[in-house]
């Protein structure tokens, strides 16, 4: 049986990483890349995917918000920056 479709996490927004989502899954999917994006700084994708040791697409896609990032990427982005990119559980 095939898998069901997830809904990617900006939900095909253009403007997804402007304001906070209301579903708690695409809005730590959100903080993810935001927090990627400030450790990156200036580096390219393919810059960081070869300092992280993982695939540039995978990469691309994740910061566009095209599909979730996997807990191998996180683990792997994390340890390549020396800091916590995952956002964690948070109430608001």
């Amino acid at each position: 049986m095939a898998r069901p479709l997830r809904i990617s996490p900006n939900l095909g927004l253009d403007e997804w990483l402007v304001a906070p989502m209301t579903d708690h899954a695409h809005e730590a999917a959100r903080r993810f890349v935001t927090n990627l994006k400030e450790a990156m700084g200036r580096d390219s994708v393919l810059s960081t995917a070869k300092r992280a040791g993982v695939d540039r697409n995978s990469l691309r896609m994740v910061l566009e918000g095209r599909t979730w990032p996997d807990g191998r990427l996180v683990a792997k982005l994390e340890a390549a920056f020396e800091r916590t990119l995952w956002p964690g559980y948070f109430k608001d």
